[in-house]
């Protein structure tokens, strides 16, 4: 008996109808199963969406506090309770400022350090809202990014593939909270939360509860005993300087230096609560500049920058919308237009826009080389301040040269800058800018040197503080160098002509003189007199 062909067809039909149906039942039954699990899993995506919630709410609010971006997302990454825990962390800290009146900004300075974070992490420059969503797997909807492969006529027809296009049909339209049944589905098989930068750490170190009460009265103690020296100390310094003016000077240097350790170590334990405590009332006992300048060195970029802006806002004739000029130290115009907020809005550097990320460094560069005090800028229809006078070459002599006929000469002389290179001007140098950090240039100056530079044995330092010209040059010189015209003096009170006035056997001025009679002893001393000067006691010389 031969083959049945037609048997075997209708067997194999038979099959084929039965697997197809098979494949069209498992297709329907896995987009049922979908579609339930979606609506169960649709009470995790709103527990989530209200988490993202709460951490914008916490996130709003450590802005509002002061912490960075940067800040923000390493919490995030170091655990599903950092964020809320930093947040509560921070705003106790902002309720141990009561002057604050229950609103307070921690500048950059403060917050690091009170955080301990890695310098740098893959996450730190992501927007925090939307890094805290996808680490609890609520990444933004993203709408048919399913796609069903291609089965071509013949696989279609005998019903396969049609599972992969069921889930594409389920990532196709939104479902609920503008997720597919399919993403709604795929986030809850996700943990509940995991770190989108592994390894991240995190931790907050709260600040000592700040009592004024017993606060002020422990640092005035401190400080006043930074200002005195041992009887070993002083001893020592009597030897190492025998001359009482290099000694006092000696002193005052190391008192100082003790006394700004002492504010230092309060200020790193307390920061701005100590240091705008007015029951210590620290500026009065620093001084306006050295007060400025310690604050200042705990601000963050940003906050300096808008001390600086609130400076030059303070000026007549400065508003919001006015271009400051000015010229760096290369002799670049530079270009500040003034915005709101205290920050500086637009900045150009000799024409050329500079990026806004480097204007808060720029800014503060300025500042600190006293190029943005009001006689260094100009605004309005100001001119640009003159540059400095042009180096008379012939006045210029540099290292391994012989000086002017063979050596000094006795004038003073100063380090300049030619287009020869380094070399020593004669004369009086300018008096420096004055700035916010300008009496922090340079180092301290001791009686010798003082003489030295007077005599012209040794050339003035070009990092001259501006106190530091006026006890030598500022009595007698004006600010460009050159010297003061003054009227012939009047017949003086009590000349001393006849003596000669030395180091050792000084003159020294009677108690009781005013301002005036002083000037005129003074105007009557021959030149090269050594005098002790009533305002400060220390030995001078006569020019």
């Amino acid at each position: 008996m031969g083959f049945n062909f037609k048997a075997f067809g209708t067997a194999f039909m038979d099959d084929q109808a039965k697997a197809i149906q098979k494949r069209v039942q498992k297709a329907e039954d896995y987009e049922d199963q979908q579609r339930e699990q979606a609506e169960r899993n649709k009470s995790i995506v709103g527990k989530r969406r209200a988490l993202v919630n709460l951490a914008k709410t916490e996130i709003n609010m450590l802005r509002k506090l002061g912490a960075k971006d940067k800040h923000i997302n390493a919490a995030i990454a170091a655990g599903p309770k950092a964020l809320f825990e930093f947040s509560q962390s921070l705003q106790k800290e902002a309720q141990k400022r009561p002057s604050a009146g229950g609103s307070y900004t921690f500048s950059e300075n403060e917050l690091d350090a009170f955080i301990d974070m890695p310098d740098e992490f893959s996450a730190q420059a992501m927007d925090p809202a939307e890094h805290y969503a996808n680490s609890i797997g609520l990444a933004s909807p993203s709408l048919g990014g399913y796609k069903a492969k291609d089965q071509g006529f013949l696989k279609t027809a005998l019903g396969m593939g049609l599972k992969d296009s069921a889930r594409a049909r389920l990532d196709k339209d939104a479902y609920y909270e503008g997720y597919s049944m399919m993403d709604i589905n795929e986030i809850a098989r996700q943990e509940a939360y995991e770190s989108m930068d592994p390894g991240t750490y995190f931790s907050f170190r709260p600040s000592k509860d700040y009592n004024p009460v017993s606060v002020g009265p422990a640092f005035r103690e401190a400080y006043g005993d930074a200002g005195l020296l041992s009887e070993a100390l002083e001893g020592q310094l009597r030897k190492q300087y025998p001359v009482e003016s290099d000694y006092q000077a000696a002193k005052k240097a190391i008192i100082s230096r003790q006394q700004a350790g002492v504010v230092d170590a309060y200020a790193q334990q307390f920061g701005k609560r100590f240091l705008e405590d007015s029951s210590v009332n620290l500026q009065g006992l620093m001084g306006d500049e050295l007060y400025t300048a310690t604050y200042m060195n705990y601000q963050s970029q940003d906050d300096l920058e808008r001390y600086i802006v609130d400076g030059l806002l303070d000026i007549e004739g400065i508003s919001i919308g006015t271009t400051v000029k000015t010229k760096d130290g290369k002799g670049r115009v530079v270009e500040l237009t003034l915005g709101e907020g205290d920050q500086v809005s637009h900045m150009k550097l000799d024409g050329r826009v500079v990026n806004e990320d480097e204007i808060e460094v720029l800014v503060s560069n300025l500042q600190k080389q006293g190029l943005l005090s009001p006689s260094s800028i100009a605004y309005g229809d100001k001119p640009l301040p003159k540059d400095k006078p042009e180096v008379d070459p012939e006045k210029v002599f540099f290292p391994g040269e012989p000086g002017p006929e063979g050596g000094f000469d006795g004038k003073l002389h100063y380090v300049t800058e030619t287009d020869e290179g380094r070399g020593i001007s004669l004369g009086v140098p300018p008096r420096p800018a004055e700035g916010l950090f300008a009496e922090f240039r340079g180092s301290g100056m001791d009686g010798a040197t003082r003489d030295k530079i007077l005599s012209g044995e040794m050339a003035a330092p070009d990092n001259l503080k501006p106190s530091q010209w006026d006890e030598l040059f500022g009595e007698d010189y004006n600010r460009d160098g050159s010297p003061k015209v003054t009227a012939e003096p009047e017949k003086a009170v009590d000349k001393p002509v006849e003596v000669q006035y030395t180091r050792a056997n000084p003159y020294v001025f009677e108690e009781g003189l005013d301002d005036e009679e002083v000037k005129k002893i003074h105007a009557a001393l021959p030149a090269g007199s050594h005098f002790i000067n009533p305002a400060d006691g220390r030995i001078k010389t006569k020019k």
